[in-house]
């Protein structure tokens, strides 16, 4: 189970498990991120919980059945799409010639 909590001072940490030494991040956003990032890429099944200020549990997420996942395939920045129109850069450069 990894935690993201908040720290006494300023800032949040995520804690992978008890024995080891947080992580501290200055937003709580860096920290959720982090854990995410984590939990995504161990070899096992994870659970990310997000506690607020007061130490009320926010959010609890379970990898990799989560149903807030996206398909494999679903990756925008992989994604290529054949556009049928010519590109209008390309038609600007050759009018500029």
């Amino acid at each position: 189970m990894v935690k993201v909590l908040p720290l006494a001072s300023t800032g949040w940490c995520v804690e992978l498990s008890p024995g080891e030494q947080p992580f501290p991040f200055p937003i709580k956003g860096q920290a959720i991120t982090f854990a995410l990032a984590w939990a995504e890429t161990s070899d096992q099944p994870c659970e990310v919980r997000v506690y607020g200020r007061t130490g009320e549990l926010e959010r609890s997420m379970t990898f990799p059945n989560g149903n807030y996942r996206r398909p494999a395939g679903s990756d925008r920045r992989r994604m290529q799409v054949d556009i049928p129109f010519r590109d209008r850069r390309q038609q600007e450069r050759r009018a500029q010639v």
